[in-house]
């Protein structure tokens, strides 16, 4: 059940910008180099994810939980 808060949902990984992004149903977004697989980013979103983001025009586009669209771009 998506509504069960013991379990933590993921994102299927996208490619930004040579990082492999995923988001998770409790909030983390996490950023790793493509090449070498290592953590490059770890940052908190307001009410979690369930819908992998969407990149357009080298910004990344995510949903939160409760509807909010967050735009992010490094």
């Amino acid at each position: 059940d998506i509504k069960n808060k013991d379990t933590v949902y993921w994102t299927p990984p996208i490619l930004a910008n040579s990082e492999v992004v995923v988001v998770n149903s409790i909030g983390n977004l996490l950023k790793f180099n493509s090449n070498t697989g290592a953590l490059s980013e770890k940052m908190q979103i307001e009410n979690g994810v369930y819908i992998p983001p969407l990149i357009v025009e080298g910004k990344m586009y995510l949903t939160s939980n409760n509807g909010n669209i967050i735009q992010y771009s490094k």
